[in-house]
């Protein structure tokens, strides 16, 4: 998967206790833009106005300056156009090899038949680079 630009809504009202959002998608390489809704319902702001992406490939978030962020406190919607995706890992290419290679030995071709349950060592490194959002908590 190639890196492509994406649009993502972040949730309104609470940017006064806060300057952090967490992306839910892996890995993120950039912020392009950050726009608001003022209260006219006009969308406003042209570049990142100086937010950026902190832990980009491991547990992506969003920094937020201050003064960008009492802009966003009163604003109706906010959205954030970002560069996320990149190349598959290498246990992500083991991963997709192994199971192949399994399918064949048990003779499974893909067209009308049930789909497998895929092996313990499959779904451990599957498990090494699936990206679970931090909890977090305020």
């Amino acid at each position: 998967m190639e890196a492509t630009s994406y649009e993502f809504d972040l949730p309104t009202g609470c940017w006064d206790t806060c300057c952090t959002w967490w992306f839910p998608v892996r890995p993120v390489n950039s912020v392009a833009k950050v726009e608001y809704m003022d209260e006219d319902g006009v969308w406003a702001g042209e570049d990142a106005g100086g937010a950026y992406v902190l832990q980009g490939h491991d547990e992506p978030k969003l920094i937020v300056p201050s003064a960008l962020a009492a802009l966003l406190q009163s604003a109706k919607a906010i959205r954030v156009t970002a560069s996320a995706g990149g190349l598959p890992t290498q246990q992500h290419r083991q991963a997709v090899i192994m199971m192949v290679k399994e399918w064949r030995d048990a003779g499974i071709a893909l067209e009308g038949i049930e789909m497998t349950k895929v092996s313990f060592h499959i779904r451990a490194l599957m498990g090494q680079v699936r990206y679970r959002r931090p909890l977090v908590v305020d």
